[in-house]
């Protein structure tokens, strides 16, 4: 392939506006815009200063017209990091991975990322209560929330989430931002029924393990459980997907209680208005492994009719409908009905009590069906119960192991916990209806249509001879095979995943936070995740360190949240704009600590206190805090730039000569922004920078063409 005419590393508003101007003259631009597109303005609520938007505009907005704008001159895009370039020789190679891109010239425009103080706890309470940035899910992604997956925008304060323990804590804020850039994609060795999508900097619940070699290689090292930036993952990570810790029994069941229907003195519950043939039910209801077993059979084949309830079974189920007979005579007093049609046999309850017992307990259609959160939190062995009678329903055997089939999304969440807790991982997959309708399927000469995605949990492996036992039933395989491969594990209340796929997806929208109680942490489909700390410390006291316009605004967009924000600064005046200044002293719950830094932050596993120590008398103190936000500037990004081209702490030497204002020291490289400017470092300079950058390129290509 023929060399780019230039590659514009980075998309901030100078390597924007450098592709914008380079396609307007023709040139063939290539622009490297890194995994996160848009450069700082990305993590900006609200731009006041640039020019053309009396009203304001957010930072994400204003960058998404521009990268649409340099697109419009049809510039190419690869979203990703730049990780290696030569500079050598012309043409100059630039790498993205294994990708090599060659080019005539080159723009620089990677502009600055967050600096951190480098503080003793820095690092370890990062994400924790230490933030300098905000991370997120997109639309769409499902979390474990009241034991079931709900979509993160669905979720609202106060609802409780599965949180990193196996216990269920209450969200206490949620929010949200445009985002434009690159995700990590991560699907697990099991939990395959969805991928878990996460911006690169969203920290996960992961651990490492070390095997032997040789005669040595059982001698096995498992390293301690860690939070990792999503873009830091690799395949020897392993995901920790946490087992519900709680055990709360439930011996009895009161049936008047839950309907709100009146009992007699019999002990039985009838409808306020009853007709003729009414029937009148046993109130006290024992939730014993029979009631356990009659609600795995609903669950998987019952119904919800106008008079009642009907549980089906197949030819072959005799014990299973004999189970279900006596079981509704035993708890409720009522004698159903069985009636076959064919090779189908009906278990037929004409109950309106019944009826809306089981339809307040397990809903009614099978792609909504679940079991009440408490379900969730039964000892073991009633659940093992549930999945039984659940899998004589809707399950079978299959050569390597026992399969589960639902197309309720909820209820396959809940038995995999459930599964979970008895000790076995299940292998999750789920099939979409519109694939399951490629493949013609008739029944009776009627074709069959899917509505609905089809799940199957698969039990099989390391976790057979256990489901064996749960079931009731042996399998097979148990008298053949003499070893097994474990591809998962569970451990000190986890399962263990195995990282199957990792990628980066592209994705341009909306993305979601939550900030939960005490634990800090949510959980996907198939990983737990940490939240994030931006706009998550509603009513809490946070620090913010800085004295420039982006301490300023940073400041004054969490005093809206916050009950009180402390800034520190190292000097007795700000360096900010007067005009920000002054919103920021007028603000009633803000207050400043002048000539003072900070030196620590504070707290086991979260932030509890800032150490701030005064810079002309050597004092310090501790200031109680939940948040500590660091606004002191940016770093530029050149560390991969260094032997290719002169920099002067860290930033890109200019070399003007020959007209060309932002010539670097290497011919045909040109510099953009905020990566040599470390003086008025705006998004309009920024932009400016870029214009002149392409300007030169033009004129530098006219002149060695």
């Amino acid at each position: 392939m023929p060399p780019y005419d230039v590659i514009v590393i980075g998309s901030g508003p100078s390597g924007l506006t450098a592709a914008i101007y380079a396609t307007r003259a023709n040139l063939k631009a290539l622009i490297i815009a890194g995994q996160i597109s848009g450069g700082q303005l990305m993590t900006t609520s609200e731009v006041e200063n640039y020019p053309g938007f009396p009203e304001g505009v957010l930072g994400p907005e204003l960058m998404d017209l521009w990268r649409k704008q340099a697109e419009r001159f049809k510039a190419e895009f690869v979203d990703d990091d730049v990780t290696r370039v030569d500079f050598g020789a012309r043409p100059f190679r630039v790498w993205v991975g294994d990708q090599e891109y060659q080019t005539k010239s080159v723009i620089i425009a990677t502009g600055a990322n967050a600096k951190y103080l480098d503080l003793p706890n820095e690092q370890r309470l990062k994400g924790r209560g230490v933030s300098a940035c905000a991370t997120c899910l997109p639309t769409g992604s499902t979390i474990m929330a009241n034991a079931a997956p709900v979509a993160i925008e669905s979720v609202a304060e106060g609802q409780n989430v599965l949180t990193d323990n196996g216990t269920f804590q209450p969200v206490a804020s949620v929010g949200s931002r445009p985002y434009r850039g690159n995700l990590i994609e991560i699907v697990p060795r099991y939990f395959q029924e969805e991928p878990t999508l996460l911006t690169p900097e969203h920290p996960v619940l992961v651990a490492t393990l070390e095997k032997g070699t040789g005669p040595n290689y059982w001698n096995w090292t498992w390293h301690e459980a860690d939070w990792v930036p999503a873009g830091e993952l690799t395949p020897k990570h392993i995901l920790l997907y946490p087992i519900i810790s709680e055990t709360k029994d439930v011996k009895t069941i009161r049936i008047s209680e839950l309907l709100g229907l009146p009992r007699d003195d019999d002990g039985r519950v009838h409808f306020p208005h009853e007709t003729a043939t009414a029937r009148r039910l046993i109130d006290d209801v024992p939730l014993d492994d029979g009631f356990m077993r009659l609600a795995g059979y609903f669950l998987a084949d019952g119904t919800i009719t106008n008079r009642g309830i009907t549980i089906y079974f197949g030819p072959q189920d005799d014990e299973y409908v004999v189970d279900a007979l006596g079981t509704i005579e035993r708890l409720f007093g009522y004698h159903p009905r069985l009636r076959h049609e064919g090779r189908v046999r009906r278990v037929e309850c004409y109950a309106g009590i019944l009826r809306e017992l089981f339809l307040r307990l397990f809903g009614k259609y099978s792609y909504g069906k679940s079991v009440p959160h408490w379900f969730l939190y039964l000892p073991t062995d009633k659940q093992g119960e549930l999945v039984k009678g659940y899998w004589r329903g809707d399950g079978g055997i299959r050569k390597q192991g026992f399969v589960f089939v639902s197309n309720s999304p909820k209820l396959v969440a809940q038995l995999k916990m459930m599964l979970l807790r008895l000790g076995i991982v299940p292998r999750v997959s789920r099939r979409s209806a519109q694939a399951l309708n490629k493949t013609k399927s008739v029944i009776d000469g009627r074709r069959v249509r899917f509505k609905h995605d089809r799940y199957e949990l698969q039990v099989g492996g390391a976790w057979l001879d256990v489901a064996s036992d749960v079931l009731g039933v042996y399998h097979p395989l148990l008298a053949r095979r003499s070893r097994f491969n474990s591809h998962a594990w569970i451990r000190d209340g986890y399962a263990y995943l195995p990282i199957h796929t990792l990628k980066k997806v592209r994705y341009s929208g909306t993305v979601h936070n939550l900030a939960v109680e005490g634990r800090n942490s949510y959980v996907t489909a198939g990983a737990t995740v940490h939240n994030c700390d931006g706009f998550f410390f509603k009513q809490l006291d946070v620090v913010v360190v800085g004295g420039g316009d982006t301490a300023m605004e940073e400041s004054l967009y969490l005093s809206k949240l916050c009950k009180t924000v402390t800034v520190v600064h190292r000097r007795n005046e700000f360096r900010a704009s007067k005009i920000m200044q002054e919103r920021l002293l007028k603000a009633p719950n803000v207050k400043v600590v002048w000539d003072s830094e900070v030196v620590d932050v504070l707290g086991e596993s979260k932030v509890e206190a800032v150490r701030v120590k005064n810079v002309k008398t050597g004092a310090t103190m501790d200031l109680k805090a939940h948040g500590l936000f660091l606004a002191i500037g940016h770093a530029p990004a050149t560390g991969v730039f260094k032997g290719q081209v002169d920099l002067d702490k860290d930033y890109v030497v200019l070399k003007p000569h020959d007209g060309y204002q932002t010539a670097t020291s290497v011919d045909g490289v040109f510099a953009a922004g905020d990566v040599h400017d470390h003086r008025y470092r705006q998004a309009i300079t920024a932009a400016g920078f870029g214009c002149m950058a392409a300007l030169d390129v033009e004129k530098w290509l006219q002149a060695h063409e």
